[in-house]
């Protein structure tokens, strides 16, 4: 009875090893399915490998979810500052640009 406890626990215990293999090969963007092995042959061990594993080149992940910031425009000085445009008297009027 003892034994077939302990067997129950030992794949309990790989099994959530492999699952934390393919989430911690997910996050280093590599292939699940190789943290997935690399979890049930060797446990925590294998956790530690996938871990220490290069970051994979699969677009999204690798970089921990961070998403590259897009570069900053430069602020437009006053010279640079569009000139206003003509409009017929009634728009600047909704406008409330000309004072009757």
């Amino acid at each position: 009875m003892a034994e077939n406890a302990i067997g129950i626990g030992i794949a309990v215990y790989l099994f959530i090893s492999s699952i934390l293999g393919c989430y911690v090969a997910y996050e280093k963007g590599r292939s699940q399915t190789e943290g997935f092995i690399f979890g049930l042959l060797f446990g925590p061990l294998g956790l530690l490998i996938v871990a220490c594993l290069p970051t994979g080149d699969r677009p999204g992940r690798g970089d921990g979810g961070r998403v590259a910031m897009p570069e900053a425009k430069p602020q437009r000085t006053v010279e640079e500052e569009p000139k206003p445009v003509w409009l017929p008297n009634k728009k600047r009027r909704l406008l409330g640009e000309v004072q009757e």
